[in-house]
C-alpha cells in the first residue's frame, strides 16, 4: 500500500499547471496523477514534458472534459490502494509544508477516524477570510485542495459510489458524503472532516481589467447557477434514494425533478439562473 498519492485535476490548464506541479513536487514524495480531462489546449504536452523531468508525475489522458468523471477515474479505475489521497486543482498552488502538515494531522487524529482534511485558502482578501470562517463553522470542503483517508475511499468503492458526470461543484458532493459519513441526512459531523486553518492553498485572483478574466467570470457565474439548481436535485435524490442514485449523469435526473427547476428572484443571480436554466432544460426537452 502507498503511503500517499495525489490527483491533480487539469482542464485546459497549460498556463498554470507547471506552477501547480512545482508547488507539489518540491514537497510531496508520492505519485502525482495529473487527470488531463477534455483539454483543447497543450496541457497534455506540458505535463508530459514535465513528467520526463519529475518521474513521480503521471499524465492521465481522459477524453471527457468533466471533473466528476476524472474523480471517478482516479478513485475507481486507477484504483490505487493508499493510506491517504490528496486532491488538487491544476490552477492552484499548495503552500510549502502543506502535505507534511496534513499527514501529521492524520497521524495525530488517527483515533477520531477522520474521513478527510479540508485545506483552506490563503487569506489575501476579505472573501477568502470569510470563506475560511464558513468552512470551519459550517463544515465545508473546498475542491481546490483536500485529502481523504483510505477508510473513506475504501467504503466509497465498496458502495460503488460514482459522482454523476456533469455535477458542478463535485467538492460539495464529496464533502457531504464525508461529513455525513456516507449516511445521508444523518448527523453533519464536523469531526469527520478536519478543516485545517493552517494548511493553505492559493490561486490567481481574477482581474476586472483583463478581458479573458471577465469572460471567465461570466461563464463561472452561469456555472454557479447551474450548481444552484443541481444542488436542489441532489438534496432530493439523497432524501429519496440514499446513496443508490450516485452514478450515471446528473442530466438524467433533470426531467424527473423538473418541478424544482424554476427561476425565482435572487438579485443579480436571477439573470444567470435564467441562462443556466435554459441550458439545463435543453438537455431533456
Amino acid at each position: 500500500m502507498e503511503h500517499a498519492i495525489c490527483a491533480v485535476f487539469a482542464h485546459n490548464e497549460e498556463r498554470d499547471i507547471e506552477t501547480c506541479l512545482d508547488s507539489i513536487t518540491r514537497q510531496f514524495q508520492g505519485k502525482i496523477f495529473v487527470l488531463i480531462n477534455g483539454c483543447t489546449d497543450n496541457t497534455f504536452d506540458v505535463v508530459t514534458r514535465y513528467s520526463k523531468i519529475h518521474n513521480t508525475v503521471v499524465p492521465v489522458d481522459i477524453k471527457v472534459g468533466d471533473k466528476s468523471n476524472a474523480w471517478n477515474v482516479f478513485v475507481h479505475e486507477i484504483n490505487i490502494e493508499a493510506e491517504h489521497y490528496f486532491f488538487v486543482d491544476g490552477d492552484c498552488t499548495v503552500e510549502d509544508s502543506a502535505f507534511n502538515l496534513a499527514l501529521s494531522k492524520f497521524e495525530k487524529l488517527r483515533e477520531s477516524k477522520l474521513n478527510g482534511i479540508a485545506c483552506t485558502p490563503k487569506e489575501t482578501t476579505k472573501n477568502r477570510v470569510k470563506q475560511t470562517h464558513e468552512m470551519i463553522k459550517e463544515g465545508q470542503l473546498a475542491g481546490n485542495f483536500y485529502a481523504l483517508t483510505n477508510h473513506f475511499i475504501k467504503r466509497v468503492r465498496c458502495h460503488n459510489i460514482y459522482l454523476p458526470i456533469g455535477t458542478i461543484g463535485e467538492d460539495g458532493l464529496v464533502g457531504a458524503l464525508a461529513f455525513w459519513d456516507l449516511k445521508p441526512f444523518s448527523k453533519w459531523d464536523l469531526e469527520k472532516v478536519h478543516v485545517a486553518k493552517d494548511i493553505k492553498f492559493d490561486y490567481r485572483t481574477l482581474s476586472i481589467f483583463n478581458s479573458h478574466d471577465l469572460k471567465l467570470y461570466y461563464r463561472r457565474k452561469i456555472r454557479y447557477s447551474e450548481r444552484f439548481f443541481q444542488n436542489k436535485i441532489i438534496t432530493e435524490c439523497f432524501r429519496d434514494k440514499g446513496l443508490s442514485w450516485l452514478s450515471g449523469r446528473i442530466s438524467d435526473l433533470y426531467e424527473h425533478y423538473e418541478p424544482l427547476l424554476k427561476v425565482r428572484f435572487r438579485g443579480v443571480n436571477t439573470y444567470f439562473d435564467w441562462i443556466a436554466l435554459r441550458a439545463l432544460k435543453r438537455q431533456f426537452k
